[in-house]
């Protein structure tokens, strides 16, 4: 016996209205074997890796299938899910989920865990029980600069120090000395020498009082980025018609968020011997940008810059004109904990909730 289920989501082309100007929000149905349980018709985080849709609802994990929507596995977590990745550092290609400390479960460890995307398989790669257990960057990239690439998770080691800690293929670890607040974390090829640079971002410096800052260690040890005050988000990308990756941060960060700081983008790119600092992005009501993407959302072969405030999610158009131009893609106060499906040229937001909506750009 099969139970029709209907709920809201953004799969693309499902019960879709050739009528209907703008498909968002679009409604799913399913077939699926039994009943579905409340905490899976829900989202309250998620995300999208490997042809899947994953809803996380407190210690719930649901794979849905793109396009179709079918629910294929789910699991319980230790804590709640704060980061999910798919990739593969050598290993073949699998999800990767960091689960810590969240609403109600305030005691979690922070867990990290392979998953076998088909079935749900879940292996524990690592655990950590501290004073805070809390994930700040979950990731695939060279971190030693050996040209290989391994799985990343930057994570707070204590209160307010904050450790990157790496895994080769073999599962040998690579770790990165402790940081305070050293809550934003990247690697890319900045100055064109083929070798990944480590790019770490702090909303705080070494004391409650010290703005934060931005280096990049280009091999040679690190090398300040001028900032205002902390940066609370960075991501390294081409937009626009960029031939090489520039760094892009979230910069004006202060303890003071909400009366002082206000949101702003800043391009980072290097220029011979030396990164040239300039604003490209600004928000007129919003106080930071919580994270930055680069995504091709109009569809002609560039990519944009999207930055999710604490408002709304807006696209910026990259352009030799500062700065840049904007549009809303939605609004939305929790937009951090939308996840972004982009295949077949086409790319929608859905946002987490009692049904979760799609919005496209």
């Amino acid at each position: 016996m099969s139970y029709r289920i209907v709920l809201c989501l953004f799969f693309l082309g499902a019960c879709s209205r050739t009528d209907a100007p703008t498909p968002s929000p679009q409604t799913l149905v399913m077939e699926t074997a039994a009943p579905l349980k409340p905490s899976e018709t829900r989202c309250d985080r998620v995300f999208a890796a490997q042809d899947l849709i994953l809803c996380a609802t407190a210690s719930t994990l649901v794979a849905r299938q793109i396009p179709n929507g079918k629910s294929l596995w789910s699991l319980v977590g230790t804590g709640v899910l704060q980061d999910l990745i798919g990739g593969d550092f050598g290993r073949g290609p699998h999800l990767y989920a960091a689960w810590g400390r969240g609403r109600g479960q305030l005691d979690a460890p922070l867990v990290l865990q392979e998953i076998d995307a088909a079935s749900g398989a879940a292996t524990e790669l690592w655990h950590f029980s501290g004073a805070r257990t809390d994930v700040s960057g979950l990731f695939i990239s060279d971190i030693d600069r050996d040209g290989k690439p391994e799985l990343a998770l930057n994570h707070f080691a204590s209160k307010y120090m904050v450790k990157l800690r790496g895994w080769k293929a073999d599962l040998s670890v690579i770790e990165k000395s402790e940081m305070r607040m050293a809550t934003s974390r990247a690697f890319a090829d900045l100055n064109g020498d083929g070798i990944a640079d480590d790019i770490i971002g702090r909303v705080y410096g070494d004391d409650a009082q010290a703005p934060g800052d931005l280096r990049v260690d280009l091999g040679d040890g690190p090398l300040p980025i001028p900032t205002d005050r902390g940066v609370r988000s960075l991501v390294a990308a081409s937009l626009g018609a960029e031939a090489s990756p520039s760094l892009y941060f979230a910069d004006g960060w202060t303890q003071s968020y909400a009366k002082e700081a206000k949101a702003q983008v800043k391009r980072a790119r290097w220029e011979k011997d030396k990164f040239v600092v300039d604003t490209v992005a600004t928000s007129p009501d919003e106080y930071t940008f919580e994270k930055l993407l680069s995504f091709d959302v109009d569809g002609d072969g560039r990519a944009e810059l999207v930055a999710v405030g604490n408002k709304r999610c807006t696209v910026f158009t990259p352009s030799e004109t500062l700065p840049w131009k904007s549009r809303p893609w939605f609004e939305d106060p929790i937009a951090i904990y939308a996840g972004f499906w982009k295949t077949n040229g086409k790319i929608a937001a859905v946002l987490p909730g009692p049904n979760a909506k799609v919005v496209f750009p």
